[in-house]
């Protein structure tokens, strides 16, 4: 008992020390001088990172191409929410990682499941986005956003694609109306990229659970 709590503190320290590493690679893509920026404000980032990886380590049987997906997750939450800027050396040009994982049976998906769940998600958003133009005259969604949902799609699939988008709307309205009844003004800019990797890990960790509850239903 005291070994298996021992390897699990290991684990889980091993994880936040990388996400520190991780915010400071988010630091480095950011704009602006180096000094004028500063470590993640949010504390329980560092702690959820860790947590949501050290999960995958001990309960989820593809760790590796996860691990690459979360580390490329963070770093998204971290640059969007600070900066709105998703870079797309932790999106679009992870796809074909994705692709090759998911063909070599990495993932839980096949290969043509990944390269179809990439560019359905991507066309989506961006339909999506050209329909709000055509109404409002400006654009609703991101192109950065687009291209992470074409990454996380290429890991997780469609169905994993969907759950992203269903967590990370519920949550960015949660958050973002929080934070305008906190700052009593309205918030015209949302970091919706922060919030769909944050519902892709949250899809991640519970990915046996909801496959399986699925599989019961159907």
């Amino acid at each position: 008992m005291i070994t298996l709590s021992l390897y699990s503190f290991i684990i889980f320290t091993t994880f936040f020390s990388w996400t520190v590493v991780l915010n400071i690679i988010a630091l480095m893509i950011c704009p602006g001088p180096f000094s004028k920026r500063s470590l993640f404000k949010f504390p329980f980032f560092h702690y959820g990172v860790a947590i949501a990886m050290s999960i995958i380590w001990f309960y989820n049987l593809y760790f590796a191409p996860y691990f690459i997906l979360l580390s490329a997750l963070a770093i998204t939450i971290c640059t969007d929410s600070c900066f709105m800027l998703i870079s797309r050396f932790t999106s679009l040009y992870l796809v074909p990682i994705g692709v090759v994982a998911a063909h070599y049976n990495y993932l839980p998906i096949t290969g043509k499941e990944s390269i179809a769940a990439a560019v359905v998600s991507y066309l989506t958003l961006y339909s999506i986005n050209k329909v709000y133009y055509l109404l409002k005259k400006e654009n609703g969604i991101g192109q950065g956003d687009f291209e992470l949902l074409a990454c996380i799609a290429s890991f997780t699939g469609f169905l994993g694609a969907w759950f992203t988008v269903l967590y990370g709307s519920i949550i960015g309205t949660l958050s973002s109306s929080m934070i305008m009844l906190y700052q009593r003004k309205y918030i015209q800019k949302v970091p919706f990229g922060a919030y769909l990797a944050v519902g892709a890990i949250l899809f991640i960790i519970f990915e046996v659970t909801i496959v399986s509850q699925l599989n019961c239903l159907f």
